[in-house]
């Protein structure tokens, strides 16, 4: 009898330990297929960023017309209170009784596909200095998101002027991820917009 019983015992636990066995295999496979879905599953959006974001450029640059103290860039999202218009400003604000001047530079409409890091370029001219401002994109962007978010940079620069007067020109430009540079870029709803964008004020 107590033969009997220990055979059964022991085919028992053989059983049990063959489904122990089955069932770690099928996990392992279940978790390689897992994270090769995750590493091969494209995406043309840039994750959300915070309602500040991008770089700043502290410090002053001189040039031969104008003193640059500082540039920063931030994030503007549309707004009931606001108009978003899709098309690139610049604003120039004189300082009362100073020759300082603040200076707004609006960029164009982008969405989820570009992303909130510009890279920008500060130099001085003939006439006074320039900011060139490129938004780069996603290269696998073929128009239209599940979960597109509208959004514009806007880049606030403070100078002071050492002549009667300076120029100032705002360049927006883009490119692909790839490093291909754009000419027409669409951001839905607006219509398409052409690339580089220049603008120029004169500053007194």
């Amino acid at each position: 009898m107590a033969l009997a019983t220990m055979s059964i015992y022991k085919a028992n636990a053989k059983s049990i330990m063959i489904l122990v066995v089955a069932m770690i295999i099928t996990a392992g496979v279940a978790f390689a297929c897992s994270s090769h879905s995750v590493k091969t599953a494209p995406s043309v959006l840039y994750p959300e960023a915070p309602s500040v974001e991008a770089e700043s450029t502290k410090g002053p640059k001189t040039c031969a017309q104008v003193e640059v103290s500082s540039l920063d860039i931030t994030t503007e999202y549309p707004r009931p209170d606001m108009p978003f218009n899709a098309a690139p400003s610049t604003t120039v604000t004189p300082e009362a009784n100073s020759k300082e001047v603040m200076i707004v530079a609006l960029g164009p409409a982008l969405g989820s596909m570009d992303s909130f890091k510009l890279k920008t370029q500060l130099t001085c001219t003939a006439k006074g200095f320039a900011v060139a401002a490129t938004v780069i994109r996603s290269a696998d962007y073929q128009g239209g998101v599940v979960k597109n978010v509208l959004w514009r940079p806007r880049i606030k620069i403070a100078a002071k002027l050492r002549e009667p007067e300076a120029t100032f020109e705002m360049t927006w430009k883009m490119r692909l991820t790839s490093g291909l540079e754009v000419e027409h870029a669409d951001t839905p709803p607006y219509a398409s917009q052409k690339y580089p964008i220049t603008l120029s004020n004169v500053i007194r």
